[in-house]
């Protein structure tokens, strides 16, 4: 039985520490979530001629260190913090950045970076000829109806500063090679950077307790949050840090969904949504994984 709907506390925390340990990400588990890129993205970008094929080939020479430590990020914008959980073995420690071009990612703990970074911010726009992103409908985000450039993003009216600093956090990862972007090619000279990807608290919480209905963080942001940790601590997380906010629970969501990354042999069930592209012309990333649990 998953340990999300049923198991106790104990026994949670105890499928998230061997989950962890089993899945320590060596070079062929990184080969097999290349090849598992390749055959999702394929189709797709051998259509598409506006865009770059970014594809991790198959004979990567990949050389990962040992790392089980995951990020979650709640991002705000870069004039507001953005909320950070860091997640290792059932544990999660709290904190918070304000992020911009030049530092896109908050510095780890320790020094090392995480193997997986899931991100609650949009990586890239949808591609000409659409509104609205394929991951967007089906995860039942809000944001029905984007801009499809930078220069119509510069005068959105909707979620203007959230937009823009997904988009360019994303493409400075992507064009200054801090980290790969999942689905992308991954970064053989750089594998102790890790992996970044997108994902909504929300949809993770769908995935995780199907049916649920989650409370509101606008109207009741404090049952939001005592609920949703609750139920994180239920499935046996740890947290020394104060948690109050909703943006602290949001990003313990999105670290559990880099988890799953780490706990699956490839891209996790739960994800929607198609392969990024590059568009080098426009300087931006299109469509995009949007990823969570099984």
């Amino acid at each position: 039985m998953s340990r999300w709907r049923g198991e106790t506390s104990g026994q949670g925390a105890e499928t998230s520490r061997q989950g962890l340990q089993r899945l320590d990400p060596d070079i062929e588990r990184l080969v097999s979530l290349a090849q598992q890129l390749v055959s999702a993205v394929y189709p797709l970008v051998s259509s598409v001629g506006l865009f770059v094929s970014a594809v991790c080939p198959l004979n990567c020479n990949l050389e990962a260190p040992d790392m089980a430590l995951v990020c979650g990020i709640d991002l705000g914008s870069f004039n507001t913090p953005s909320y950070v959980a860091w997640l290792e073995d059932g544990e999660i420690l709290l904190g918070s950045y304000t992020a911009s071009v030049e530092q896109p990612l908050p510095p780890a703990p320790g020094g090392w970076a995480p193997a997986f970074t899931a991100i609650d911010g949009p990586q890239g726009l949808p591609v000409p000829g659409r509104r609205t992103r394929l991951c967007d409908r089906e995860a039942g985000v809000p944001t029905k109806s984007l801009p499809t450039s930078r220069e119509e993003l510069a005068t959105w009216p909707l979620y203007r500063p959230f937009l823009t600093a997904g988009v360019e956090l994303f493409w400075s990862v992507h064009e200054r090679e801090i980290a790969s972007v999942l689905g992308l090619v991954l970064l053989s000279d750089l594998p102790e950077a890790g992996i970044i990807c997108e994902t909504y608290p929300r949809y993770v919480a769908s995935r995780l307790w199907p049916g649920w209905k989650l409370p509101s963080k606008r109207r009741t942001p404090a049952v939001y949050v005592e609920t949703v940790w609750s139920r994180l601590r239920a499935a046996g997380y740890t947290c020394a840090n104060e948690i109050v906010r909703p943006d602290h629970v949001d990003a313990m969501l999105c670290a559990v969904a880099a988890e799953a990354c780490l706990r699956e042999d490839g891209i996790p069930a739960g994800t929607v949504g198609e392969a990024p592209l590059v568009d080098p012309a426009g300087r931006l990333l299109r469509e995009g994984f949007l990823i969570a649990p099984a």
